[in-house]
């Protein structure tokens, strides 16, 4: 008799119920697939009388492998877009509804205390108001900008420990590499580890996207990810990241300097993403709205004066000491224009200082410096200590300056010989400055004589001719033409007697006063930093509301009020108001974009994991059934051998 037959029976039963526990106990575990045994007949013996027992000849592993590598492709795909989702989703949830309390509401509440302050320039409490709803709008932007800038730098944190956890689970495959190979060469069952390695590799996948190739004879996996060979049999790679000079962070293999921005697939390249591109141009739409608002608020600004008058001396912000070219302001060359105001003789007389992009803040104030009064007094002087301009008079008790562009009557011997002063006041309504020159047709004696006045402008075209013969009261105001009027005193005018009117749409043709911050309102170069001038903040009657000769009009507040509706060219010729909307509306597409995506990557997964259940999921009741028949048969193998040692024994007793 042959007990190997049995006990074979017996071991072979023990490693399959021991298997069915193994399944039935990693039935919820991560990553395990179900495992079988194949059965094979075991012969002892030789020749035709040959009996066969049972033993294991393989442990089985249920899986697929295009399956696998199906759902590792897929993983990634899926990781980075559900990584940027949320972050966004995040980032809109502060930006808020254009409808709410929020950044909208503010810029809209700013323009509509300048409108309410153009109803009564001269009112403090109305004045306040603009001023602190400039304030609240500063700090709705500075809020958003903080937290967009702290976002930034979490994830970069993020995408830093990222990598960290990336060169762990390249260590882990490496070393399951190592385990399985070993076990392999010793005939023993390597799917446990396999299943870890798989494990290992799926987590790699919600990370990173991978590549992944198996040596069909070892069944060790090369690894790659980011373009970077991670993997290599029983060896690990590293990766690390860092921050760029261009602010962007990049991926590198270790020790290699070769570092690149784009990275494909999970969290880590939802990272790279949110980093390197969304949140920056984010950023960046953010930053220009508030730089426009400055921008045009300020050039306007500039032009006009507060409840106080001209200057004395106004103090500008630290700017660039580059060449004007160099400033990033949308500069140009031109002219600026200064009033000087004497109130000793109550003359008032424009400079022109003239500036190219080639010139620095120094050579400004160089211009400016020693301006002269109309008696041939230096009245200004300038400088640029410290990288922020300085204009002011030299005599406060006797001149005063500022940059309205208020029309002035130039007429001098021997242009013109009459005795008749002439005036020019208004508020010019034209887009862009030009001279107007009038001439006398016909002499005399001013309200009496048949005296007309030919109004042409620069390039030589005639636009009116007004009357100041019989019917013009002397100190009658003429309409000349967009807004300007001009009068004469009593006294003479002779034939072809010519004085000039500078009529100017900006006193600043090159922006630069609004870009160095003298008489600006705003200030900042970012979401971050913008706000009031504090000299304002604490001053609100510094306000400009006024840009006529007289200072009582409402002229340079209504200006004002009225950016709040005017496309600007740096925002792609669209309001404040339409930016704002845009920006947010274009976050909120991202967002449904994305959303939309992770939809139908989870479906794909979804299919994929269920198929892959479906073939190495552990069933209890399938494992409880099997692992009755294996007890069942161990039972019947165990009688056999009860059979066989009772015949020996009864065998034994006939022999004795």
């Amino acid at each position: 008799m042959n007990f190997s037959i049995g006990l074979s029976g017996l071991q072979a039963a023990q490693q399959v119920i021991d298997l069915i526990g193994t399944n039935i106990a990693n039935a919820g575990t991560d990553g395990y697939h179900r495992q079988d045994v194949k059965l094979a007949a075991a012969s002892y013996g030789t020749g035709e009388g040959t009996h066969a027992g049972v033993e294991v000849a393989e442990f089985r592993r249920a899986t697929d492998a295009l399956l696998e590598s199906e759902l590792i492709r897929q993983r990634p795909l899926s990781g980075q877009v559900e990584r940027e989702l949320s972050t966004l989703e995040t980032v809109e949830s502060l930006f808020g509804d254009l409808d709410a309390e929020g950044l909208s509401v503010a810029i809209d509440r700013f323009f509509n205390a300048l409108r309410e302050l153009a109803g009564q320039p001269n009112s403090l409490p109305l004045q306040q108001q603009a001023v602190w709803a400039a304030d609240a709008m500063g700090t709705h932007f500075a809020n958003l900008g903080v937290f967009l800038r702290d976002l930034e730098g979490h994830v970069t944190t993020e995408a830093l420990q990222t990598v960290e956890h990336i060169n762990g689970l390249a260590a882990e495959v490496a070393s399951l590499n190592s385990e399985i190979g070993t076990v392999m060469l010793r005939g023993g069952n390597a799917n446990i580890a396999l299943d870890r390695r798989d494990q290992a590799l799926s987590e790699l996948s919600d990370l990173v996207g991978v590549t992944v190739v198996t040596d069909p004879q070892s069944q060790a996996v090369s690894v790659s990810a980011a373009g970077t060979p991670l993997v290599m049999g029983n060896t690990a790679g590293r990766l690390e990241a860092r921050v760029q000079g261009g602010n962007s962070v990049g991926i590198s293999a270790e020790g290699a300097e070769f570092f690149h921005t784009n990275v494909e697939g999970g969290e880590l390249g939802g990272l790279f993403a949110l980093r390197n591109e969304l949140i920056p141009e984010l950023r960046s739409e953010l930053d220009s709205l508030a730089v426009a608002i400055v921008q045009q608020i300020n050039r306007v600004h500039v032009q006009g004066v507060g409840m106080g008058g001209p200057f004395t001396e106004l103090a500008g912000t630290p700017a660039p000491t580059d060449a004007f070219g160099q400033w990033d302001a949308g500069l140009q060359a031109g002219a600026i224009f200064v009033r000087i105001t004497d109130l000793d003789t109550g003359q008032v007389i424009r400079r022109e200082v003239s500036v190219a992009l080639d010139d620095t803040l120094a050579d400004l104030a160089g211009a400016f410096d020693g301006l002269q009064s109309a008696d041939g007094t230096a009245a200004l002087w300038a400088s640029a200590a410290g990288g922020a301009l300085r204009i002011g008079v030299t005599d406060p008790a006797r001149f005063r300056f500022d940059f309205l562009p208020a029309p002035l009557a130039e007429a001098a011997p021997p242009d013109w010989t009459g005795s008749a002063v002439p005036n020019a006041c208004g508020i010019y309504e034209g887009a862009a400055n030009d001279v107007y020159a009038l001439t006398a047709v016909g002499g005399g004696q001013v309200g009496v004589d048949d005296i007309r006045l030919e109004v042409r402008n620069e390039a030589g075209a005639l636009l009116r001719t007004v009357s100041l013969g019989d019917g013009y009261a002397p100190g009658d105001r003429l309409l000349i033409g967009d807004g300007v009027e001009v009068a004469l005193g009593s006294g003479t005018v002779a034939d072809g007697d010519t004085f000039s009117v500078r009529v100017l749409a900006t006193t600043d043709e090159t922006n630069i006063l609004a870009a160095a911050g003298i008489n600006t309102f705003l200030k900042g170069d970012s979401a971050v930093s913008i706000g009031v001038r504090p000299e304002v903040l604490d001053d609100p009657s510094r306000l400009a509301v006024s840009v006529e000769a007289d200072m009582t009009d409402n002229a340079n507040i209504r200006r004002l009020a009225d950016v709040g509706g005017q496309p600007v060219e740096a925002l792609g010729g669209k309001t404040f108001p339409e930016a704002y909307r845009d920006m947010v509306v274009g976050l909120g597409q991202e967002i449904d974009l994305r959303r939309n995506r992770l939809d139908g990557l989870e479906t794909i997964l979804r299919q994929l994991e269920l198929r892959r259940d479906e073939v190495g999921g552990v069933d209890i009741n399938e494992e409880t059934a099997r692992l009755m028949l294996f007890e069942r048969m161990f039972q019947a193998v165990a009688r056999y051998i009860q059979a066989q040692q009772s015949t020996l024994e009864m065998l034994g007793e006939v022999m004795m």
